[in-house]
């Protein structure tokens, strides 16, 4: 039996880290790597491949031979590089995989580049169900696949373990940059209600800590894997405010997941995917309007140990739903049902 690491070598994993993919990202995909090899799938060395070199397209096209399978994740090639390439894969009769993560019809930029693969592809993968009815509502004609997306929840091995505890409940907001006005809410809502000498919110986002008009005691932190990681033990309960748009609905919740497999109970919008991965009262809350949010965080600043029941219920609820070892194989399943000869 081969590892995704094997397989992939050290050089080809320096090569991913160095063009800009997240530890996450390739610990994902060596494990499905490790996965796809040791499985029955017909053709799977020539995947394995094709995930290897997906950077370089021109190399990629002159070895393409058919029956071979291309997976394109995200938007994949931009179509400035050649509008055709994936046409031209087709023509030598190539199957086309394409994995759409967000919604991106709603991005003008990408609008176009999504439509031109669905169009084409043999196999279009979603991971939420808002999603899939985007996709199959435009394109009614498409083989459109539901897939949870999994996260390596064993890096969160330790979650809660050492966990500190201090005078104030630590609230962890992790995000991109360009979200960070969804913090405005915690302001106002923890003021009106007093709970402003009671919470610190712990920030973690980009690379450059941010310039925050904030009454709530807060704090900043890089974002990193590594950054996350060591977290695991300082934060009391997870933050996840999403706005109600139609982009929103469609997302897959990566930061949900990942508050969830460091064992910590979350409170949540009840917008998309969110609502499918928390139990509400049981691993997290779901909030419905500004005021829950002050509810049930002094609900879990008067109870400590529902905290805690939460948090496991959290943690189990994340090796069950999407970690690797509860994802992958159904994703190799996939393939060998919707990709027959």
């Amino acid at each position: 039996m081969m590892s995704g690491s094997d397989i992939l070598g050290e050089k080809t994993i320096k090569y991913l880290l160095d063009s800009g993919m997240d530890v996450e990202g390739v610990r994902l995909w060596s494990d499905w790597l490790g996965r796809l090899w040791n499985s029955k799938l017909p053709g799977r060395r020539r995947l394995v491949r094709f995930f290897i070199e997906r950077c370089n397209f021109k190399k990629l096209e002159k070895k393409i031979a058919k029956g071979d399978l291309v997976w394109v994740n995200g938007v994949g090639v931009p179509l400035d590089v050649d509008a055709n390439f994936e046409r031209r894969l087709m023509a030598c009769g190539a199957k086309y995989i394409f994995h759409l993560q967000d919604n991106w019809f709603e991005i003008e930029g990408a609008r176009a580049m999504a439509e031109v693969r669905i169009a084409i592809a043999d196999l279009v993968v979603v991971p939420t169900t808002s999603l899939k009815d985007v996709v199959s509502s435009r394109f009614p004609n498409a083989s459109v696949v539901l897939l949870e997306e999994p996260i390596d929840v064993e890096r969160f091995e330790r979650a809660g373990m050492n966990r500190r505890r201090e005078d104030k409940l630590v609230l962890l907001w992790a995000g991109n940059p360009n979200n960070l006005k969804e913090l405005s809410i915690f302001n106002r809502v923890f003021v009106e209600s007093n709970l402003i000498k009671k919470v610190r919110l712990h920030v973690v986002s980009g690379s450059v800590k941010p310039k925050l008009k904030l009454d709530i005691e807060w704090s900043w932190t890089a974002y990193s894997p590594e950054a996350e990681e060591k977290l695991v033990d300082e934060v009391d309960v997870a933050l996840s405010p999403v706005e109600a748009t139609s982009y929103a609905e469609c997302k897959g919740s990566y930061k949900v997941k990942s508050y969830m497999a460091m064992g910590l109970p979350v409170l949540a919008s009840a917008v998309g995917h969110q609502k499918k991965l928390i139990k509400h009262g049981v691993s997290g809350f779901l909030v419905e309007n500004p005021e829950d949010w002050s509810i049930f965080v002094t609900q879990l600043i008067e109870n400590p140990e529902k905290r805690k029941s939460m948090g496991i219920v959290a943690r189990r609820r994340a090796e069950e739903i999407f970690s690797h070892n509860a994802v992958m194989d159904s994703w190799v399943d996939c393939l060998n049902v919707h990709l027959k000869e």
